[in-house]
């Protein structure tokens, strides 16, 4: 049903709206797949937590990103995360990825 909330108590009209804002990775921008298709696992789309530490059930910090991204992330802050090989080897930086995440690190992760 679409007004049912997921795991994370969130609304799943809200993460449509983002899924259609995030067609493509917004870290490194690759075309992904619907989870749990038989395409390789890296390319499946994941909800993605801008923010590093609970509470994620803020639809404003609610992102779409490929798993392989995702799970490069972890927990990491996403400017911390940009200083690994992972990033490093695929250009993954402020200045690269979506509107969305370079809005939430302005606001959250600047010093």
């Amino acid at each position: 049903m679409k007004g049912m909330k997921n795991k994370y108590g969130l609304p799943e009209k809200e993460l449509d709206s983002i899924r259609a804002r995030d067609s493509v990775c917004v870290y490194c921008h690759k075309t992904m797949k619907k989870a749990g298709s038989e395409e390789f696992r890296g390319d499946w789309s994941t909800i993605e937590h801008l923010n590093h530490l609970p509470p994620w059930n803020n639809i404003s910090t609610i992102a779409i990103c490929c798993f392989s991204c995702n799970a490069s992330r972890g927990a990491k802050r996403i400017t911390d995360w940009f200083k690994g090989s992972y990033c490093l080897d695929k250009g993954i930086n402020l200045n690269t990825v979506t509107t969305p995440v370079k809005d939430y690190v302005k606001k959250h992760e600047s010093n």
